[in-house]
């Protein structure tokens, strides 16, 4: 159903559909994203395009979540605190706080729970904003980009990323924890 408005409609409908996947409405990132980065090359769009509107409105669906959480009635949270994968987000929130809000983003369950719970927290907005952009940064580039090379291949790739998800996501993980330590280490060696 998502395909296909995507097909109809085209970046009009990317940035629908990824705004309303990040504002908790059940639509597979998974399989959006890819056909995004398909999209790119069958209808000559360029990618860097189609992955700066899914990020845009990555971000402003979940700003959707964020103020819900932030705003919500006990009403509300108390429905939302039921579902899976909330409880985890959460205590993931409490233990690593901005760190969570980057690295929920591409972990499933958590990627659909944490702006809740951040606006729940009353985390300020700005750092909000700032850490959800680099884990839907993140994300969605390595999506659309699976799209864009593997587009004869869609099919192939959804399961692959079905199949493969905690270890993608480790992987992800790697790199990203990487990357923090050697600014750290880089950072301290200059103040010596």
């Amino acid at each position: 159903m998502w395909i296909n408005y995507l097909k109809k409609f085209g970046i009009i409908a990317e940035f629908f559909i990824v705004l309303l996947e990040y504002a908790c409405f059940p639509i597979p990132s998974e399989v959006v994203l890819p056909f995004a980065g398909a999209m790119s090359v069958t209808c000559s769009i360029s990618i860097v395009l189609i992955i700066l509107i899914s990020i845009i409105a990555g971000i402003l669906g979940s700003i959707i979540c964020y103020y819900i959480g932030y705003f919500g009635t006990k009403k509300i949270i108390n429905k939302i605190s039921k579902k899976d994968g909330f409880k985890e987000s959460l205590v993931k929130y409490q233990k690593y706080s901005n760190a969570s809000v980057c690295i929920g983003r591409i972990i499933p369950l958590c990627r659909t729970y944490i702006s809740f719970v951040a606006g729940m927290s009353h985390q300020p907005i700005k750092q909000y904003i700032f850490y959800s952009s680099i884990g839907i940064t993140i994300w969605n580039t390595c999506l659309i980009t699976l799209g864009y090379f593997f587009f004869d291949h869609l099919d192939d790739v959804a399961l692959f990323i079905d199949k493969f998800k905690l270890i993608i996501i480790i992987l992800i993980l790697f790199i990203f924890f990487f990357i923090v330590i050697k600014s750290i280490i880089s950072r301290k060696y200059k103040k010596i």
